[in-house]
């Protein structure tokens, strides 16, 4: 598949980072009600960019909403998840190593600039220069005795304490993301399968050490599942096989052959004679262990996709613990309960508004309650012989990969690759007990130091990471809001951010960590942007209002009102003069304000479709802004009269980002289809493209000098694009 606090420890095996440019500080110890900086340790890079797990449609839909709702996102976390009253805007962790220290409020050397000919006439040689890649997280599963929860993180795999979630054990081997994990019955061996790797690998859980591997499949593993008594383990794959491996010889019983497409699920009868299998083909296939022969007295089809004319693909299988019961998931959102014997189906559980995904279907371990787990952010729980739903669990409406249930049957991990996290609920309480943040998951939020030298990004979830890009090395804070861009730099060494509590805070980077927190907010903020100049700082909130304060005096200078929902986006223009905002609830609208004077000075409403992004161009009294219906307008800013369109081709969807070069002679735009492309934005002239091969583009940026642009995307981490000399 495809991707926030992180981890607060490095994996074991790896050499240590070198410290960080400017100083960073120990544990601090926070005014009242201010807030604090949390240092992590630097998180492993990678260099792969993601396959997928053939989930990409959806993927792309879900990250979409992502970005048009964030504002409601964010506003609901407020309401229901975060804690009453002020709350740290950065939380403490591991403090990560210190260097020699820089003069506060003293911006790094700026990079040397890649050419110092206009960017507009590069365009042709811009193309990807580095890549910032982090993990994804996948599977996760706890151990029979529920001492161990074993987390896929990229091509590696976490053994965590099953009760403190404390890091132990990094199992290390696979080529590709790791996609489906298993743990035998005594739990004394994990099997672990992974994207484009075609080997099953086992590993001794005591000792981390690699215990064989299995070898047959042409194709990558998708899921995994021991028998009852632990002697056989089955594999599906994209070779459209289930095999049977004997996991004392390490050889393969049987190879079952009859689903025309990708497999998903596999899971055996709780006597271990039956295996069932469901597949994208639509097919929930029952076989008989160990021979492989195909149980002909049970059929199931998915119903019809009245889009696609075909059966809705079929994605989770569970067996009830008494075998009388299998419970199917769907791409429709659909679960489906039937009878064990034959298929016939005895319920249909809906609720759900995204994809029932492989790894979210299960029994709680006494049979009173199923899971399901899906891309629409949320666990529901099911009365199995009633079909009464008991339940809805969800933190952050971020999209989930998988679950798996302690022992107890009173805990349930859940993980979210777009929010990096994993979430253990209470089952009776409906809270969450326990949450472990090991990447930035989907980066929303992207932010360049005035002299270039470092590059900010926000995770979906609030992890930020401070990379410094001179010599590659990463900082990480955790406690940001999930909001679309709650970051950006005053100076170098002064970040101004949007807190868990919807707080407006400047961190100092180089005096302990120390936060400031910003007065005369109304509201919960959820997004913000300094000017150009670096001389003031506005934030917009769920309210509709924009606050403009002084970013040396930190005192506010103004609030702008008029929109008549939550700010999704909010943008200066080159001076800093004038500002614009956008909300997408009711009737999108965006208003250009006077910000000296705080009057209106256009209003474009009227608008068919939300926007994605909205900015002022340098060098020009305008507002652009992009929409779902495939355009990219370009309005007077004094009028709100249209003036040019660019329309996205339609296999790219619409742009789903874009920006402005500083001195406003270059366009470029990201797309849903993971394309970025380069346009003169005065005659509408596209002028380059290129495919990042990485999913939808969630961000672009300009570093100041024009000759370096990050591209946040889905799958592929952060990707930097330059000129070539």
């Amino acid at each position: 598949s495809s991707p926030m606090p992180p981890s607060s420890a490095v994996a074991p095996g790896l050499p240590p980072a070198p410290p960080p440019a400017f100083t960073l500080p120990p544990t601090p110890a926070p005014p009242p009600s201010v807030g604090q900086y949390a240092p992590q340790q630097p998180a492993r890079s990678g260099s792969r960019i993601s396959t997928g797990c053939l989930m990409a449609i959806v993927a792309v839909l879900a990250l979409v909403a992502l970005m048009i709702c964030v504002a409601g996102l964010a506003l609901a976390y407020f309401l229901y998840f975060s804690p009453s009253g002020s709350a740290p805007a950065f939380l403490p962790s591991a403090a990560a190593p210190t260097a020699p220290a820089a003069t506060a409020g003293t911006a790094a050397t700026a990079p040397a600039a890649a050419t110092s000919a206009p960017v507009v006439t590069q365009t042709a040689a811009f193309t990807q220069t580095r890549q910032l890649r982090e993990d994804a997280i996948g599977a996760a599963e706890y151990s029979p005795d529920g001492q161990i929860l074993a987390v896929a993180l990229g091509d590696m795999i976490e053994l965590r304490r099953g009760e403190t979630l404390e890091s132990g054990q990094v199992l290390s081997g696979h080529t590709g993301e790791v996609s489906a994990l298993a743990f035998r019955p005594d739990g004394e061996i994990l099997a672990s399968g992974a994207q484009d790797d075609m080997l099953i690998r086992l590993w001794d859980a005591t000792t981390g050490d690699s215990a064989g591997s299995l070898e047959g499949h042409t194709g990558w593993i998708r899921s995994l599942a021991f028998s009852r008594d632990g002697s056989l383990l089955a594999s599906g794959s994209t070779d459209l096989t289930v095999r049977l491996w004997d996991v004392s010889t390490g050889r393969q019983v049987v190879e079952l052959s009859g689903h025309s497409d990708f497999l998903g699920a596999v899971a055996f009868s709780p006597d271990g004679t039956r295996l069932a299998s469901v597949a994208r083909d639509g097919t929930l296939r029952l076989w008989e262990v160990p021979s492989g022969a195909p149980i002909d007295s049970f059929r199931y089809s998915a119903p019809i996709d009245p889009v696609t004319n075909a059966p809705y693909w079929l994605t989770g299988v569970a067996f009830s613990p008494d075998g009388e019961q299998i419970a199917v998931g769907s791409v429709s959102g659909t679960v489906t309960l039937l009878d064990a014997d034959n298929g016939n189906v005895q319920r249909e559980l809906s609720g759900h508004q995204g994809w029932v995904v492989i790894r979210g279907l299960s029994y709680s371990p006494n049979g009173r309650i199923l899971a399901s787990a899906s891309l629409d952010g949320t666990v529901r729980l099911w009365g199995p012989g009633s079909g009464v739903e008991i339940a809805v669990l969800e933190q952050l409406g971020l999209r989930l990969l998988g679950l798996t249930w302690h022992p107890d049957g009173e805990r349930l991990a859940v993980t979210s690759d777009t929010g990096g996290s994993v979430v253990v609920w209470d089952v009776n309480q409906r809270d969450v007990g326990q949450s472990l943040q090991l990447s930035q998951g989907a980066v929303t939020s992207l932010a360049y130091s005035g002299s270039g030298e470092v590059l900010g990004t926000g995770g979906a979830g609030g992890l930020v990471r401070l990379h410094i890009l001179s010599d590659g090395r990463d900082v990480s804070l955790s406690g940001g809001a999930v909001t679309s861009q709650y970051l950006d730099f005053v100076t170098d060494t002064d970040l101004v951010a949007v807190s868990q509590a919807g707080e407006v805070v400047v961190i100092d980077l180089t005096a302990q960590g120390r936060s400031e927190q910003l007065s005369g907010l109304n509201g919960f903020a959820l997004n913000l942007v300094v000017s150009r100049d670096r001389r003031l700082i506005a934030a917009g909130n769920d309210r509709g209002e924009v606050t403009v304060w002084d970013a040396q005096t930190r005192e506010r200078i103004r609030t702008l009102s008029g929109l008549s929902g939550p700010v999704y986006g909010l943008a200066f223009n080159r001076d800093a003069s004038a500002m614009a905002a956008v909300t997408n609830q009711n009737s999108p609208t965006v208003i250009v304000w006077d910000v000296q004077s705080g009057d209106r000075k256009a209003t474009i409403g009227n608008l068919s479709s939300p926007l994605s992004a909205v900015a002022m161009p340098a060098g020009a009294d305008l507002v652009a802004g992009a929409d779902s219906d495939g355009a990219l307008r370009i309005w007077s800013a004094s009028d709100g009269s249209e003036l040019r369109r660019i329309t996205a081709d339609p296999a790219d969807g619409w742009f789903s980002s874009f920006a402005f070069s500083p001195d406003g002679n270059l366009l470029v735009t990201g797309s849903l289809s993971g394309t970025v492309e380069f346009w003169n934005p005065q005659s509408g002239e596209r002028l380059n493209r290129i495919d990042l091969r990485s999913g939808t583009v969630l961000g672009l940026v300009f570093r100041g000098d024009g000759n370096q642009i990050a591209a946040s995307t889905r799958d592929g981490g952060v990707i930097l694009l330059e000129p070539e000399v």
